[in-house]
């Protein structure tokens, strides 16, 4: 349930001011709630054409040992959809009016000989009682933890989807797909619903997995691009189910059918997700397929999250808001609020004071909070950093060390879904430094921690623009070899001979090589120095005018994949003859600094009154595994605003 939904909308006020003395009359009465109870729609039985017919009951939600009641339920996850039209139902004999996605879900989930017992947020919450509606947000995940079965509403069917497209569902997931030779395939779609394929150059699982993509990949996108994939609410109610089933118009599958196949080796799921984005990336509905791809990749995230959530692997409060940074809620707090409850250093922790659900905080409170709470409970590698958006000038609402938890701001960046702290670096020494020296100042506006300042940004070669928008925003082209080009041609002009060149350009791309790579970080590759030659020599062959074939093998492929960390950001030189890799919004004349506790180096531009605005994660050769706090530089406390 999102906030802003909960929230009364202005229309709801207007459409009450127009209604008659009658219509008033009529309208259904909420019964008080005691502060143990929650309500239970008891859905009457009927045909499809009927008039619904249903009853709220006031019911425990818990014992007075704390534990579930013995009340059986299911609880309805879903899209509220547009304010209007709205369509009328009968409760207890009065009306009450409910917007059209959910009209059409009580029509379809409704049985036909007996009763059914839901809950659903919209009619078991009464939206106009403002603290009815915040203490149920606070308790969403018992509701949707303590339901028989979550029934998933994705909505009505649809022509483009065909008869039978989630029968087709686990068969498509669990298609692996070959090796391509995208360059080969030669990918062209001629109208919106269909494309083509040149076989001629393709092995004969190639030309199969694509020929099967032709018949069934777009009835599946248009499953996916459904709003409900993208609701961060749902990740909750999904993962705290016991059983869920995923319903769209009168066809039904359960999660657990599909959810084993988004669930699988993180490396077999890359290769099936890149190789569907191959085919799509050139789709002239560019927001369509943005949605389908958003979708299965939350898909993904869900499936996983809901797998490790009971064991040691369950994800901790940054690692939960950092894996579901795609999905979307109306309303920013939500990006934490939503996620409280599945966090699990959140749920064993009584000092949560700092995360209280309060919609009455700003935006600032509540980011410097989720940000304090983490430098005390979560320090370890100062993950609270990692993913700072950067800024050249101070910012008067959200300072520049607190994640912004606003979407517009952040949640679109590439570089951030790849922290290069996730990897094995240990520029901070945190043998020795385990946890950061770190104090608020300024009514908690200045974050003063303790580290070293070690370089200055003397040159930056920014990367071509990615249209994250396009599915295919990973893909390797002509405009990146070019730019690799220059920044080889750099590193090459400042190292004595060109074999040393190579070898120090594959250290720099691949951000340290395989000796980076950590438990943790399943999707990275550091292939050989000797496939890295080859695959230097496709990407800065100057006689060839189009696409460098960079995906013409499996080595190749591999390649291109292990410089990901490295494609996102700026290639940099610093005063001290240093390259590397900085974010999008660093400056020449900006500095380098290593903090206590911290894995990596950062990035920080100078905004006055010896206050620096934290710019995000850096990869600088030569400095990453401790070096420049052994060089006798002095420490001092940085002020960050």
């Amino acid at each position: 349930m999102e906030a802003s939904e909960c929230l009364d909308p202005p229309s709801l006020h207007v459409e009450s001011d127009k209604r008659t003395s009658n219509e008033l009359t009529n309208a259904y009465k909420y019964e008080t709630l005691l502060e143990i109870e929650f309500r239970i729609l008891e859905l009457f039985p009927g045909e499809p054409d009927d008039e619904i017919h249903c009853e709220l009951r006031n019911e425990p939600m818990h014992t007075d040992n704390d534990k579930e009641t013995d009340i059986h339920y299911e609880a309805v996850s879903y899209t509220w959809g547009a304010p209007t039209p709205k369509r009328q139902i009968v409760c207890s004999g009065k009306t009450l009016y409910i917007r059209m996605n959910l009209f059409q879900a009580l029509k379809h989930i409704r049985r036909k000989d007996r009763i059914r017992r839901i809950w659903v947020d919209a009619i078991c919450i009464n939206q106009f009682n403002i603290p009815e509606r915040n203490q149920h947000v606070q308790r969403m995940d018992s509701v949707f933890a303590g339901a028989d079965r979550v029934l998933v509403w994705l909505g009505e069917e649809s022509s483009e989807e065909g008869d039978g497209v989630l029968d087709v569902l686990p068969v498509w997931l669990a298609l692996y797909p070959p090796h391509i030779d995208w360059y080969a395939a030669k990918i062209e779609w001629y109208t919106s619903s269909t494309f083509s394929f040149s076989p001629e150059r393709l092995s004969k699982e190639a030309v199969e997995w694509l020929s099967y993509q032709q018949t069934h990949l777009m009835h599946l996108l248009h499953i996916f691009a459904r709003q409900w994939w993208s609701r961060k609410w749902v990740i909750q109610e999904v993962v705290q189910a016991k059983e869920a089933l995923i319903i769209c118009g009168q066809e039904g599958i359960s999660w657990a059918a599909i959810s084993r196949y988004f669930n699988a080796d993180q490396d077999k799921f890359s290769l099936w997700h890149d190789s569907l984005a191959r085919i799509y990336d050139k789709h002239p509905d560019k927001a369509f397929v943005n949605h389908a791809n958003d979708g299965i990749f939350h898909s993904r995230q869900l499936a996983r999250i809901a797998a490790n959530f009971h064991g040691p692997d369950a994800l901790s409060l940054w690692n939960v808001v950092y894996e579901t940074n795609d999905f979307k809620c109306a309303e920013p707090r939500d990006n934490l609020f939503s996620l409280f409850a599945i966090a699990a250093d959140v749920r064993s922790s009584a000092k949560t004071d700092l995360l209280q659900v309060d919609y009455s905080d700003s935006t600032r409170k509540i980011s410097i909070n989720y940000c304090r709470w983490l430098l005390m409970h979560d320090p370890y590698a100062l993950i609270c950093l990692r993913t700072v958006t950067g800024s050249n000038g101070c910012s008067r609402d959200v300072p520049s060390w607190t994640p912004n938890i606003v979407p517009a701001t952040w949640l679109r960046r590439p570089d951030l879904r790849r922290p290069f702290s996730m990897l094995s670096y240990d520029a901070g020494r945190l043998d020795r430094n385990p946890r950061p020296t770190w104090t608020l100042i300024s009514e908690d506006r200045i974050l003063s921690i303790k580290g070293v300042i070690t370089d200055t940004i003397t040159n930056i070669i920014p990367p071509p623009y990615i249209d994250i928008t396009n599915p295919g925003w990973l893909h390797f082209g002509k405009a990146h070899a070019m730019w690799l080009g220059k920044c080889y041609d750099i590193v090459a002009s400042q190292t004595a001979n060109s074999e040393r060149a190579i070898d120090l350009m594959y250290i720099i791309l691949t951000c340290g090589g395989e000796k980076a790579r950590g438990a943790d970080v399943r999707d990275w590759k550091s292939p050989s120095v000797e496939t890295f030659r080859r695959w230097l020599d496709v990407v800065l062959d100057e006689h060839s005018d189009s696409e460098p074939n960079v995906y013409a093998d499996s080595e190749l492929s591999a390649m291109t994949m292990s410089i990901a960390y490295a494609k996102l950001r700026q290639f940099c030189v610093t005063s001290k003859s240093r390259f590397g890799w900085v974010p999008e919004a660093t400056r020449v004349g900006d500095k380098v600094c290593v903090l206590f506790g911290g894995k990596v180096p950062f990035a920080i531009s100078e905004c006055g009154r010896g206050h620096y605005n934290l710019m995000g994660e850096a990869y600088i050769n030569g400095i990453m595994n401790g070096e420049a706090l052994d060089s006798g530089l002095p420490d001092q406390m940085i002020e960050l605003c």
